[in-house]
């Protein structure tokens, strides 16, 4: 039986890649890469989502931070969240 590395993405591995942040992007746009292509399975906390979620809200507008849970939802199962900003 093959086992798949399970990555648990803190918040900032996921705002280095949505916000383009040096000095780390490329690293975590590695990760993330890896993970859209099934090299490994990344979860994401859903206090992570709310957060970023929030974040996006304040710093753009609630459109953009509504959208953002598309993409989390094709790399892992996440449990809906009822948190509000």
């Amino acid at each position: 039986m093959t086992r798949s590395v399970k990555l648990l993405l803190d918040a900032d591995v996921v705002l280095d890649v949505l916000a383009h942040r040096r000095p780390h992007y490329a690293t975590s746009a590695d990760v993330w890469r890896a993970v859209e292509a099934r090299q490994c399975e990344g979860l994401v906390a859903a206090h992570t989502v709310t957060t970023i979620h929030c974040l996006v809200a304040r710093h753009r507008d609630r459109s953009t931070a509504s959208g953002l849970s598309t993409p989390y939802s094709r790399y892992s199962a996440l449990p809906p969240s009822t948190k509000t900003c």
